[in-house]
């Protein structure tokens, strides 16, 4: 079976519920509330991460959790911007 960069099964990386690999720029995962979309915890231990019940919540890299930061608060200072015409 054909592996990933981190020695992974490939299939076991397409799974939806798989604490991603973190890039050499990052240092930990943030844990998302799949109910609220707020974050709830951050780890900097794959062991934690990885022991995190994926079905109520999601893990992502650090990385991944400011870009969504980011997008929403653009998102939301460009409508704030358009209401006030």
């Amino acid at each position: 079976m054909p592996s990933c960069r981190n020695g992974k099964p490939a299939q076991a990386a397409l799974s939806s519920h798989s604490v991603p690999d973190l890039d050499p720029r990052e240092g930990s995962w943030v844990v998302v509330s799949r109910v609220t979309g707020e974050s709830v915890l951050e780890t900097f231990s794959r062991k934690v991460a990885e022991a995190i019940n994926q079905e109520k919540y999601e893990v992502v890299t650090i990385g991944q959790w400011l870009a969504r930061v980011n997008a929403r608060v653009r998102l939301e200072s460009f409508l704030s911007q358009e209401a006030r015409g």
